[in-house]
């Protein structure tokens, strides 16, 4: 969402700080070996960011400031947040953002247009922390736009926005991280917060196991409403990632990416394919 100048920088500060921490974990201990050539995927990847970026700050207006403009013009008072002080705004604030934004996510895997903007996410044949920044702007649009009529609505407070936007970037690298982290961590962090296990499961190639694990900060929703997902350690070692259609090297270019809505559409999959039986895993 569009936030004021210092707000901005303060997110974009969190996410590349971060996003460097998580590249020198991938770098001195690395998961995985990558499939494919991170020079044009990371340049893909960042170049989108910033394309993102300038959407998310220019293309709307804090929802504020419209709601006063609204009421001014309907001359009533709108139902404002309903919560006082700053915890409790942002610990309020940051947990409806964070249903909002599993519920945009389960929209996008679940109606044929949303999910071709979404794939190029999804597209990518590595999971690193570069894939965190790799989004469509038309994606971008589109997904900030529900989202903002959702923030005016509810009227969640700027302070909230704000205090979400940096938790949401932050974990995000972390998340889509080439790393490991200790394997008794992983149950007690699932307890409470996506974390990079859990949401590695989400880009694997098997529809069956993408189609899960759908939580951006807390893993909470997952278990509420019936997709959390869990796999075998080694089922988490043979996991393949992508999109079958949009796998190959020669997708991996930033034109390629721009293209990916119309390429996946072009291929016939309004939807996600379903990944080869043997690409499937067991659900510890």
């Amino acid at each position: 969402m569009p936030e004021p100048t210092s707000g901005a920088l303060l997110r974009f500060l969190a996410l590349f700080g971060g996003f460097f921490l998580v590249a020198a974990w991938e770098l001195a201990w690395p998961r995985r070996q990558q499939a494919v050539d991170v020079g044009g995927r990371w340049v893909g990847n960042i170049v989108l960011y910033l394309v993102n970026s300038a959407l998310m700050v220019w293309l709307l207006p804090e929802p504020a400031r419209i709601r006063g403009e609204i009421a001014a013009a309907l001359g009533v008072a709108l139902p404002g947040w309903p919560f006082a002080g700053a915890l409790p705004t942002i610990v309020a604030g940051v947990l409806v953002c964070d249903v909002l934004r599993y519920g945009l996510h389960r929209l996008e895997h679940a109606v044929p247009f949303l999910w071709r903007l979404h794939a190029l996410h999804h597209s990518d044949p590595d999971l690193d922390v570069s894939t965190a920044l790799r989004h469509h702007p038309l994606e971008i649009v589109a997904g900030s736009a529900l989202l903002w009529i959702g923030f005016l609505v509810i009227d969640i407070p700027p302070l909230a926005l704000f205090a979400y936007g940096v938790v949401l970037t932050t974990t995000a690298a972390i998340q889509h991280g080439n790393l490991r982290l200790p394997p008794r961590w992983e149950p007690w962090l699932q307890r409470l917060l996506v974390t990079s296990d859990m949401h590695r499961i989400h880009h694997a190639l098997a529809r069956s196991d993408a189609d899960s694990n759908y939580g951006a900060v807390f893993s909470l929703w997952d278990r509420v409403f019936g997709t959390f997902r869990r796999l075998s350690p080694e089922a988490h070692e043979a996991l393949c990632f992508g999109i079958a259609e949009l796998r190959a090297a020669e997708y991996q270019t930033l034109p390629a990416m721009l293209m990916s809505p119309w390429l996946l559409a072009r291929a016939g999959n309004g939807r996600r394919a379903q990944a080869p039986h043997g690409l499937r895993r067991v659900v510890s």
